[in-house]
Parts: C-alpha cells; sequence; structure tokens
C-alpha cells in the first residue's frame, strides 16, 4: 500500500468514527429532550380528561371553567412574554 492510499483508508475510518459518535451523541440527546414538562406549574395545571360517558352539564361546565382557567393563565403568559419583549433600554450611557 502507498502513502495516498493510507491516508484515504484512515480518512475513511475516520468519517465514519465521527459519524457514529454524531449518530450516538444525536439519539442521546433525543431521549433527555423528549422528557415530560418538568416545570411545576405546567404539571399542575394538567387537568384530568373527563370520561367519555359522563357528558352531563355539571360535567361540561366543569371542564368548561378548565378550560378558561386553562385560557386565561395563558393569555397572563403572553401578556408577559410579549412585554418582556417590548421592554427597551432608556439609558444607553
Amino acid at each position: 500500500m502507498n502513502a495516498s492510499t493510507k491516508t484515504m483508508l484512515l480518512l475513511g475510518v475516520l468519517v465514519m468514527l465521527v459519524g457514529l459518535v454524531g449518530y450516538t451523541s444525536y439519539k442521546l440527546y433525543k431521549q433527555t429532550t423528549t422528557t415530560p414538562a418538568t416545570n411545576s406549574q405546567e404539571a399542575s395545571q394538567q387537568t384530568t380528561p373527563s370520561q367519555a360517558s359522563s357528558a352531563s352539564d355539571q360535567q361540561l361546565s366543569t371542564d368548561s371553567q378548565a378550560v378558561d382557567t386553562n385560557i386565561n393563565q395563558l393569555d397572563s403568559d403572553l401578556q408577559s412574554a410579549d412585554q418582556g419583549l417590548s421592554d427597551q433600554q432608556t439609558n444607553l450611557q
């Protein structure tokens, strides 16, 4: 084997090694980022879905109130985010 063949073989092995390390790292990253919400506020706001057979007025009213509460919380969060994005420093000195 001449020097260029050895170099090409070495480069091929290095590319395969880098690819294997990248693939493994990506798999580990995907496993750690697909965990459920860790924010305690988000976890506490989750409501349990009602049974499909229970469609009474009381259950519908309870579900409607839960949806309204979650929408109001989302609206409040959006307003806070909007204000945070529009904050500007006035003293630039």
